[in-house]
């Protein structure tokens, strides 16, 4: 988690992003529930940006699973098995 708080004080434009890590790390021993939507949300808009740096389209009706096959093949990795249970 340390690696990703300071990647996104690297980036400006990530800072909003912040806010995920906030709500993963408070409610980690109160709410696991609040952690995983949470984390689903930040993997969701990591994807987001990575497709929009890369111009891959997605729609806005596009579900979370959908949109990370989608950056993990603009960033040129193959559908295998692994990619699939990640996304």
């Amino acid at each position: 988690m340390e690696r990703l708080k300071d990647l996104i004080e690297k980036h400006s434009r990530w800072q909003p992003l912040t806010e995920y890590l906030i709500r993963i790390e408070g409610f980690r021993d109160t709410d696991f529930t609040v952690c995983i939507e949470n984390a689903k949300s930040l993997l969701e808009s990591v994807a987001k940006e990575i497709c929009t740096q890369r111009r891959q389209e997605y729609s806005t009706d596009d579900n979370a699973g959908k949109i990370l096959k989608l950056a993990f093949s603009s960033l040129g990795y193959n559908e295998t098995d692994t990619i699939r249970q990640i996304a």
